[in-house]
């Protein structure tokens, strides 16, 4: 058998250290791209989708205010007056979810997720 120096054990060491040091780096740096395209992935589908349903969210929370507005009111004109922006508030709110199904059609996202 051949017996190695003192040096030449060092340097073995360092280049498998080196080695492994690289094949670590290597690998974060695949697992940071993967990371990056998923972030573009949730920035491109995700970000539309909140952003629609927070604007429903909020117009439906009108329309829940009004109703309660006007239950509580003693007047018919003053009800009357709640009805009609109630109504009107409906209809923004039915073109408010129309835009999330149309957004739900196009290729971003899947119509399951929005139905969820």
């Amino acid at each position: 058998m051949i017996t190695k120096g003192y040096g030449e054990k060092v340097a073995y060491g360092f280049i498998i250290f080196i080695l492994l040091l690289l094949s670590s780096g290597l690998s974060s740096l695949w697992n940071l791209r993967g990371i990056s395209q998923s972030n573009v992935r949730v920035h491109q589908s995700a970000h539309p989708v909140v952003r629609e349903t927070n604007k429903i969210q909020i117009q439906l929370l009108k329309l829940a205010n009004l109703s309660s507005l006007a239950f509580s009111e003693q007047g018919a004109k003053n009800i009357e007056n709640y009805q009609i922006a109630f109504d009107e508030g409906a209809i923004k709110f039915s073109n408010l979810y129309a835009d999330l199904e149309a957004l739900a059609v196009s290729n971003l996202i899947d119509e399951t997720q929005v139905a969820k």
